[in-house]
């Protein structure tokens, strides 16, 4: 989920309306920080410079039922502050948080050619 942010900020396919608001966007929301977080303190052997205080709990969760076929591990966001809205989520619940919050930024901000070719299309429309 996090790595997606280099390829949307580097990517001149993307054609964002402003690079700089889109990477504001990106850096505002709470949830894709704490993927941050996760994903580089899983990646490096420790993490010298969080973006949040979320992390993954040191406990785990395990869902069986072997009627529904279900085996899977479950894993848990911690937070410093334990009114936080992420404090004791399930990692799949924050993930599909993500993810929508990716569709409502990628919505804002994508610019396609389509646009200009509208924009186009209407300048040249005669005025009578």
């Amino acid at each position: 989920m996090w790595h997606l942010k280099d390829w949307i900020l580097n990517d001149a396919q993307f054609r964002a309306r402003d690079r700089e608001e889109l990477k504001r966007d990106i850096h505002a929301s709470r949830c894709l920080l704490i993927c941050a977080d996760l994903a580089n303190g899983s990646k490096h052997l420790s993490l010298n410079n969080p973006k949040t205080d979320a992390r993954l709990w040191e406990r785990s969760g395990f869902h069986f039922d072997a009627s529904k076929g279900i085996c899977r591990d479950i894993y848990y966001v911690v937070c410093d502050d334990r009114s936080d809205e992420y404090d004791g989520m399930e990692i799949r619940d924050l993930l599909r948080r993500c993810r929508n919050e990716w569709q409502s930024i990628i919505n804002r901000h994508y610019h396609s050619r389509i646009d200009d070719d509208w924009a186009a299309f209407l300048n040249n429309l005669p005025t009578n």
